[in-house]
């Protein structure tokens, strides 16, 4: 299914299932991915502006991890230690899953007791006032989440060290 939705920012993403991930370089000069979902929901907001505290993260997060790398997760223990809210949706069968079996395991358990909703399957399709619109990778189903402050994208870098979640703006 498709759903229309215009970005008031000037933010251009999309999901479709046949797209390919595009590099483009962020503001740290990474090749990040950029693989589609048009936005229209406030705030929408990178790992880089959490860390560097340069975003407003609201008590309700989404976390669109496409990568399932330690990022997701990562951000998921700072916001949740913060108090915050979170719903980690993962782009594969787990969070973490490309992590070593020792270290995603240790980090899904910190997540779980800080409260951390994960949610398996889940590709970002777009996003509108305060829902975040995700389809289930196997069966097509949408998935949708509602009161929904921030949306954290995690789509992954191609390049360097450390990590970048990248929008195309």
């Amino acid at each position: 299914f498709w759903m229309p939705i215009t970005p008031r920012w000037g933010s251009m993403l999309h999901a479709d299932p046949q797209c390919t991930a595009e590099p483009v370089q962020n503001c740290c000069g990474r090749e990040c991915y950029s693989c589609t979902t048009e936005i229209e929901a406030e705030p929408v907001i990178d790992a880089w502006q959490v860390l560097r505290s340069e975003a407003n993260v609201g008590g309700s997060v989404v976390i669109a991890d496409w990568r399932g790398d330690w990022t997701g997760l990562g951000l998921a223990e700072y916001l949740a230690a913060a108090g915050r809210r979170v719903r980690l949706a993962v782009n594969g069968f787990a969070a973490g899953e490309a992590l070593q079996s020792y270290v995603r395991d240790t980090m899904v358990a910190r997540v779980a007791k800080l409260g951390v909703e994960i949610i398996p399957y889940a590709r970002l399709f777009g996003a509108d006032g305060t829902t975040a619109y995700l389809q289930h990778i196997a069966s097509a189903e949408p998935i949708l989440m509602e009161d929904v402050e921030t949306l954290v994208l995690a789509h992954g870098q191609t390049k360097g060290f450390g990590f970048a979640l990248c929008s195309s703006r």
